[in-house]
């Protein structure tokens, strides 16, 4: 395996990078609130709200589930206004 080489800025970059791309999927997903029938996006929340105090996760990851939760919940809760 070869091994590369990055300096301290690229590679914080690169990790800001990921950081986006992880917030981007997260709202992209809470917009599923939308799409999936209300019964069903409830049974996800609820999956999600467990994960969030599943401690087969690490602190971190349960702070992530319970933030996509957070979001689907306002999403599930707002009107569809298009604007």
């Amino acid at each position: 395996m070869e091994e590369k080489t990055m300096s301290v800025g690229a590679l914080l970059e690169e990790i800001s990078r990921l950081k986006e791309d992880v917030n981007t999927l997260t709202v992209a997903f809470s917009y599923l609130a939308f799409a999936i029938p209300e019964a069903q996006m409830k049974l996800t929340l609820a999956g999600l709200q467990y994960e969030s105090t599943n401690p087969r996760w690490s602190p971190q990851q349960q702070n992530s589930f319970k933030h996509l939760a957070k979001e689907i919940e306002e999403r599930l809760a707002s009107p569809i206004t298009i604007s």
